[in-house]
């Protein structure tokens, strides 16, 4: 049996790099203000408006989707997205990994506007899609056969009767200039588990770097440790 290795990482970013920084900055700011006025209830007043000001930026900068495994045979995934801003247009990678073609996987494209309209949204290209008005909510279905090549399965997202690999890389849109970070949630058949390299909050997976996130999915994980990884390992 194979043996894939999750790598872990952390949801924190640089300094100076962030809305933590920003809130931050916001709070020494009003800090030095309320020291004029030495008011304990001000200082209160500070603190609560800076958290609320760092979790409205968070929120505002997170694409929210749902992945959910409709078929194994042929293997189907749908995905439902809502981006932080609207946008007229989708580009899914069709080259990841040494792998091409992926764009082609994307299909039955639907957004629905901001004002509860749906959207007709026009193929131009193999994952690239363009309509006339901009929309925040849409869905997609995903063709995860797999690759031609058994060396692939490592680089691209695939799925079959036995585990599914899924990886945020090639599944979600590249059209994210807005998005911080993503919260996932993924619907599996009856019995299968989800494991990732990314925190998780209940059944909701959080991660501010999409590009290196990883699922992995099945009837059967188990965990065995490996020398040199403080982390368990999924099998």
């Amino acid at each position: 049996m194979s043996t894939i290795t999750v790598k872990h990482n952390s949801c924190l970013r640089e300094p100076g790099n962030g809305p933590i920084w920003l809130a931050s900055k916001l709070g020494q700011a009003v800090g030095k203000r309320t020291r004029l006025f030495g008011s304990f209830r001000m200082r209160s007043i500070a603190s609560v408006l800076c958290v609320l000001f760092a979790l409205s930026i968070v929120h505002a900068q997170t694409l929210n989707a749902r992945i959910s495994v409709t078929s194994v045979v042929p293997a189907k995934l749908r995905i439902d997205a809502r981006l932080p801003a609207a946008t007229n247009a989708l580009s899914f990678r069709n080259t990841y990994g040494g792998v091409i073609g992926l764009g082609e996987r994307i299909e039955t494209v639907a957004a629905i506007s901001d004002n509860a309209v749906r959207v007709k949204i026009p193929k131009l290209a193999p994952g690239e899609f363009e309509s006339a008005e901009k929309f925040s909510h849409f869905s997609y279905e995903v063709s995860l056969d797999a690759p031609m090549r058994p060396a692939d399965l490592s680089h691209v997202s695939s799925l079959n009767s036995d585990r599914g690999v899924l990886m945020l890389a090639d599944l979600l849109p590249q059209t994210m200039k807005d998005v911080r970070s993503c919260n996932i949630n993924i619907d599996t058949p009856r019995g299968w588990t989800v494991e990732s390299n990314v925190a998780r909050a209940g059944s909701e997976f959080s991660t501010d770097e999409p590009e290196n996130t990883v699922f992995l999915i099945g009837p059967s994980l188990h965990e065995k440790r490996q020398r040199g990884f403080t982390d368990p390992v999924k099998i």
